[in-house]
């Protein structure tokens, strides 16, 4: 199967997940299902449709934060939507540093890699080369 049609399923999987997760959610009602489980699944389809786990998890510990209740005594807004949202950034905290660090790497192998081929530019015209460097010909080889 061609992986664009690997992405196009994934993708239609993820927006039926998602509306039928939006269409059962009532934001009114108290209980598992309505402030646990439909969100998480919501989340889930987000995450097929956009192949981005950045993108849900900050959305996720935007939106579990904001719903964080500490003073209440529902346990899942005094511990799960604060729970929900330290896991959710922690995500997107270890995927910025890993971004952050790839991208430190890939600049500092491009900068080495600059490096060697001055120095090997350099070794041939020190090494009895006839060209000078004022030298603007264009050679045919």
């Amino acid at each position: 199967m061609p992986e664009s049609t690997v992405k196009i399923s994934r993708r239609i999987a993820g927006l039926s997940l998602l509306l039928g997760a939006l269409l059962s959610f009532s934001p009114g009602q108290s209980g598992l299902l309505h402030q646990v489980i439909l969100p998480l699944l919501i989340g889930l389809g987000a995450w097929l449709v956009l192949g981005s786990l950045l993108a849900v998890a900050l959305a996720g510990s935007i939106v579990a934060a904001v719903h964080s209740n500490l003073d209440s005594s529902d346990w899942v807004l005094a511990y799960l939507y604060p729970t929900i949202c330290a896991l959710c950034t922690l995500v997107v905290a270890i995927i910025c540093v890993r971004r952050f660090r790839t991208h430190i790497n890939n600049t500092r192998h491009a900068r080495w890699q600059r490096k060697s081929e001055g120095r090997a530019t350099q070794g041939n015209h020190s090494s009895g080369s006839s060209k000078s460097s004022h030298d603007h010909t264009i050679d045919p080889d």
